[in-house]
């Protein structure tokens, strides 16, 4: 019961701290909005300092303030008497979120790719320390989706065509130049608000380690794990990956059985029009 009502006093803390960040970030996007229908030059990322967002702080010390490419801005915030910390992001809506939150929704701005608006939203999925992974909240309309030697694209399922298997499609995900009007269409969409990146790649799936370690952050508890095994191991009909949720025994399917139900991993209503996302490496099993 004390570590319980620990907890519950770390929560409100935190909660309390981002009412404080969220009100503040409010008072400053309504000074910014007054000054840019006065001067329509005015710089947006002038406005959220930590000089700025300070003046509207009840409970805190504000600092280490970044604005970043996604109209987000980054901030430490120190409660006041207290050795607690916190860093927050606060998205372009005003959401306060805790920093390297998994699953919070990036806004990137109108994302377009082969003429296709995806406008269905981006998720923040995984992050190896250099580079931050995002991944699309939904199904790629056929439009969106890139041809590909060998592959076949029917009502929004993409598969690789039997004879050349799955390292055809695996390839296929993989492949940066061959998803490039994704990349594309993120830089647009940024460039249209004013944001310069350069370097932004998309393939056709996260990997199965990125998957596994994005899933393990969220849910640790239920002991998620993947491994490379050779044909005949673990059931393995093929070299590849097998996968084992808490002391269930090593899985080979390519249809994954999780416990959580979260659209970032799987679907979590039957539809026709997709099941699911593959991941670009190969499990122990052939198509």
């Amino acid at each position: 019961m004390l570590n319980q009502a620990q907890n519950s006093a770390t929560r409100t803390e935190e909660e309390t701290a981002k009412e404080d960040v969220s009100m503040a970030w409010n008072s400053v996007y309504t000074d910014y909005i007054v000054a840019s229908t006065q001067n329509a030059g005015v710089e947006k990322a002038s406005f959220f300092t930590a000089e700025n967002i300070s003046k509207y702080i009840h409970s805190g010390t504000i600092t280490n303030v970044v604005y970043r490419y996604d109209g987000s801005v980054s901030l430490k915030y120190q409660i006041t008497g207290k050795d607690i910390q916190y860093n927050f992001v606060v998205a372009e809506n005003g959401n306060v979120t805790m920093e390297g939150e998994l699953g919070t929704t990036v806004s990137l701005g109108t994302v377009t790719a082969n003429g296709t608006n995806l406008a269905k939203g981006w998720k923040y999925f995984y992050d190896d320390g250099s580079n931050i992974y995002l991944i699309y909240e939904h199904y790629l309309e056929n439009a969106a989706i890139p041809s590909g030697e060998n592959i076949e694209i029917s009502g929004y399922r993409v598969y690789g065509k039997p004879g050349p298997g799955r390292d055809t499609l695996i390839n296929y995900l993989k492949n940066t130049t061959t998803w490039r009007e994704i990349a594309k269409g993120v830089e647009n969409a940024l460039k249209a608000k004013n944001v310069t990146v350069t370097g932004v790649t998309a393939t056709g799936g996260p990997t199965v380690e990125q998957f596994q370690q994005s899933y393990d952050t969220m849910y640790a508890s239920e002991g998620f794990k993947v491994k490379y095994v050779t044909s005949g191991t673990e059931t393995a009909s093929a070299d590849g990956y097998v996968y084992k949720v808490g002391t269930a025994d090593w899985a080979t399917s390519k249809d994954l059985s999780l416990g959580s139900k979260n659209n970032m991993y799987q679907l979590t209503t039957a539809t026709t029009d997709a099941y699911g996302y593959w991941l670009a490496r190969p499990f122990g099993y052939q198509l």
